[in-house]
Formats: C-alpha cells, structure tokens, sequence
C-alpha cells in the first residue's frame, strides 16, 4: 500500500517509511491535509528554492512533489533496500540555483549483491538538476570506498545542511556498533563549496560518536 505525506497546519510535512491504515486525529488547534498520496516507503524530504519538494522512497526512487503530483527524477535501480538499507537522504546544495547540487544518501552493492555484507557500502551521490529533470551523466560518487553496513541495520541516511554551510550525514554504527574500527580516511573540516570543486580524492570527513545508533559525519575535502 502507498503512503502518504501530509501537512500539519500550513507549513509542517511529515514523511514516514509506513503510515498506519487509520491515521490518529490531528492535535488540537491543527489540521491535516495530504501533500501527495502514493508514494512507496517515502524516508526524507529537502525543499528546492522554488518550493518544489525532493522525497526519497526506500527502494531507490528519487521523486519531485510539485501541486500534490510526484514525479520520478531518478531511479537508482543498483540501491539495496532490505532491512534498514535503501535510498535514505536527501539535501540541496546551498548554491543550488547556480549548480544544481542535490546530495543523497543510499545503499550500494558490493560484487556478491545486496545479501552479503562484502562490498557493501553506504554512499553520498551527487546529481544535478536542471529544471525538473536530472542532468543525464551527473551522478558522483563523493565519498571512495563508502561507508560500511555489516549487518544491514543502523544505516543512517540523513543529510542536513548546517548553518556553517557544510552537509551534515548520520552514518549509523554498521550494524555491529563497531565503527571505531575502522572509518575511511583521514579527516578534516573545510568550507563546504570546496566540496563542489574538488576532484575524486573526496577524503575529508569527520566523524564523531553520537551513541549507539551511529556517528555524525561532515562530507569536506582534503584537495579543494
């Protein structure tokens, strides 16, 4: 069954992965009206300047929500979507409007598939939008090697933008709660525009341990 994204008042949205059949009665002094119906395990939302609404769908399904329709930007079909993996997190670049940044968080197969831990990583993808579409060719893969999932559990997935202008990513604990040994890189914090101009070498990231569910990561460059 498809969910549904509603709005509580007239600015706040909700996205869930599923959404009961009934859903309870809106709080007192709010109300709630469907933003867009049909959409299959929706897990994150970002906003484009113009309003126009970006949703992730577990399975590898970039939407656009504009006037309640979605329509699919991009499928990532090599996405693994079993247990807590999938097509996780999105943001926009704070430069949008000149590049056409927008950054998602999913799960990418090793060479033995999604069933088996080997190969399999957790990965920040850029892609570039130009007008309601995505540039053919634009997907990058910004952080080499990925971040690891042992078991499938405890992916993370969010991206934020932070008010220093840097993208933010949980990046859960591997399943296992064994991150410490062994995160990628050497890591440092830099602006956030070197991240759109630096080249392959996407090695700068800082983690730091937030508990038991994971770590918070900050996506930066080395060479930029």
């Amino acid at each position: 069954m498809g969910s549904a994204i509603r709005g509580l008042g007239l600015l706040a949205v909700a996205a869930a992965l599923t959404l009961p059949t009934a859903s309870p009665a809106a709080p007192p002094g709010l109300s709630e009206t469907n933003v867009v119906v049909g959409l299959a395990q929706p897990t994150a939302i970002a906003f484009l300047p113009d309003g126009g609404m970006l949703v992730t769908q577990k399975a590898g399904v970039l939407s656009l929500v504009r006037g309640g329709n979605a329509t699919t930007l991009e499928n990532f079909t090599d996405t693994c979507s079993d247990a807590s993996m999938g097509l996780l997190g999105v943001a926009v670049d704070p430069s949008f409007a000149a590049n056409g940044f927008v950054y998602v968080y999913r799960t990418r197969p090793g060479a033995g598939g999604c069933a088996t831990a080997a190969g399999r990583v957790n990965q920040v993808v850029r892609v570039t939008l130009s007008g309601d579409a995505i540039v053919p060719g634009s997907e990058a893969e910004l952080l080499a090697g990925g971040v690891r999932t042992d078991n499938g559990q405890h992916n993370g997935g969010t991206l934020r933008i932070g008010l220093d202008g840097k993208l933010y990513v949980s990046t859960g604990d591997t399943g296992l709660g064994d991150f410490p040994s062994g995160p990628p890189g050497k890591f440092t914090v830099t602006p956030f525009a070197t991240l759109s101009s630096c080249g392959d070498d996407h090695t700068g990231i800082t983690f730091d341990h937030v508990g038991i569910f994971g770590y918070n990561m900050i996506v930066t460059c080395e060479n930029g």
